[in-house]
């Protein structure tokens, strides 16, 4: 997730460098301005809990095009039943979730100016680090372990992670509110399609930057 978190970072960083560049005496009002805004936000998914980064691109016709970076992280849903019984488990194991999608975007005026509505698709790629257990063949019910053992706990079970990658499509829908011309929030239903399991999902997000109207 580290290495998809940077590749994110990065690409912003080479996006966004020519619209730095523009002064600030560009009003957005010009004809020859663009829309462009960072945003972060909150939300659930059929994964569990969701953290998004994104940014984004429009011209003043509101074709354009965002990157989004989206991180879930959820209770493993195969953990054995006597899973704690060794006494030695505090934390439920969990399953990660990061998605990253190129999208294509279209947004649209409502009758009210400071509400607007879009959608976004584009192709996505999904990783997935799901938990994984195997039985511990030296586990000893009655073992007790002593101050001066240093050796593993004495473990029910071996908890690991297997990383699947595929290659999916992205698809949301967004209403945002506009509350400055730097400043809006809006709410986003989206779905990741893919061959291992899909993801659909509600976020919440927070935006800044050179918003429009």
């Amino acid at each position: 997730m580290r290495k998809a978190f940077l590749f994110f970072i990065l690409f912003i960083n080479l996006f966004s460098c020519p619209i730095w560049s523009q002064t600030d005496s560009l009003d957005i009002q010009n004809s020859n301005k663009t829309i462009w805004y960072f945003g972060a936000g909150l939300g659930a998914c059929n994964r569990g809990g969701v953290f998004e980064l994104s940014f984004t691109v429009a011209t003043e016709n509101y074709w354009g095009g965002s990157i989004n970076f989206r991180t879930s992280m959820a209770k493993s849903d195969n953990v054995p039943t006597d899973y704690y019984d060794d006494e030695l488990r505090v934390f439920s194991p969990k399953d990660y979730l990061t998605a990253i999608s190129f999208n294509l975007l279209k947004k649209f005026q409502t009758s009210k100016k400071n509400i607007r509505v879009g959608f976004e698709t584009g192709p996505a790629w999904v990783r997935y680090n799901l938990a994984e257990f195997e039985a511990n063949p030296d586990y000893d019910p009655n073992y007790e372990r002593s101050s001066w053992d240093w050796g593993p706990p004495n473990y029910l079970y071996w908890k690991s992670h297997e990383v699947t990658s595929k290659i999916g499509f992205s698809l949301a829908g967004r209403t945002e509110f506009i509350f400055e011309k730097s400043f809006s929030m809006d709410l986003a239903l989206y779905t990741v399609i893919n061959g291992f399991q899909s993801i659909v999902g509600l976020n919440v997000c927070i935006n800044f930057g050179r918003i429009g109207n």
